[in-house]
């Protein structure tokens, strides 16, 4: 089976979903989880539980984050849930 930093690799290897905001919620938050979580390519690590504030402070940062690069397309490489993985322009 893949854990956390498996998918978040795997996302950042896929075309159609590198542009994700990939947050960690873990009940490992020592450096070296911090610092493996930002390797595998998470953008944000909450340790649990999270408060509000923290949740509140991903979703803004998430929300003035760059957008993707390219629109999403009709034709995908992969099935994709229907929920936005990142915040396109446009």
């Amino acid at each position: 089976g893949m854990d956390g930093y498996d998918v978040a690799r795997a996302f950042r290897a896929n075309e159609a979903l590198k542009g994700a905001f990939l947050v960690a919620l873990s009940g490992y938050a020592l450096p070296d989880d911090l610092q493996r979580a930002r390797e595998a390519g998470f953008e944000r690590h909450i340790a649990k539980p999270p408060s509000i504030e923290q949740i509140a402070q991903v979703l803004a940062d998430f929300a003035s984050s760059k957008p993707c690069d390219d629109p999403p397309s009709e034709k995908r490489p992969v099935e994709l849930p229907d929920v936005p993985f990142c915040r396109f322009s446009g």
